[in-house]
């Protein structure tokens, strides 16, 4: 019998062990392993001692590296592979998760906004202590403490005035 083939003989059938994987993957073995122990992926047949593992394991982890790239969870990846009916095609589970990422993604992406218009205002801090700096405490650099000109001051991507404040210090 071909070592590369499971006992039926279908080259369809080949099973890899775990450094294989790894290696068509670019991912570390332990990854795998843990994969396995948190229920992403079936446990493998062992011969020897050793993982073997179906070759559609690849598809399977491929989905894994794509779907966190896609910034979904651990626990949102074991939904989309194993948390819906088996009659469920693959674009409703993508679609499922995907709408709900994108409210997320929306929601962090404001708060991305807002902290980057507080440092900018600290560009054009000129508060006397470290303490002033809180103001209202709903904003750094309370307005009595900052230019007169400051909503002018930071303008798309470049900050040049709030620049020039730092440089000077």
């Amino acid at each position: 019998m071909n070592p590369g083939l499971s006992q039926e003989g279908n080259p369809r059938d080949v099973e890899l062990t775990i450094g294989a994987v790894a290696a068509r993957l670019g991912m570390r073995a332990s990854a795998i392993r843990y994969y396995e122990r948190v229920g992403l992926l079936p446990a493998p047949r062992r011969s020897g001692g050793q993982r073997r593992y179906q070759s559609s394991v690849v598809q399977t982890l491929s989905v894994i590296q794509l779907a966190q790239q896609a910034g979904f969870s651990l626990t949102e990846i074991e939904h989309l592979l194993h948390g819906f009916g088996s009659a469920t095609p693959p674009p409703e589970r993508w679609q499922a998760l995907a709408l709900e990422k994108i409210r997320e993604l929306d929601q962090r992406m404001e708060q991305l906004r807002a902290m980057r218009r507080m440092l900018e205002q600290t560009l054009n801090c000129s508060c006397p202590t470290i303490g002033d700096c809180a103001g209202d405490g709903a904003s750094l650099c309370s307005p009595q403490m900052l230019p007169d000109d400051v909503s002018a001051v930071c303008e798309g991507e470049h900050c040049q005035a709030g620049r020039d404040v730092v440089s000077e210090r």
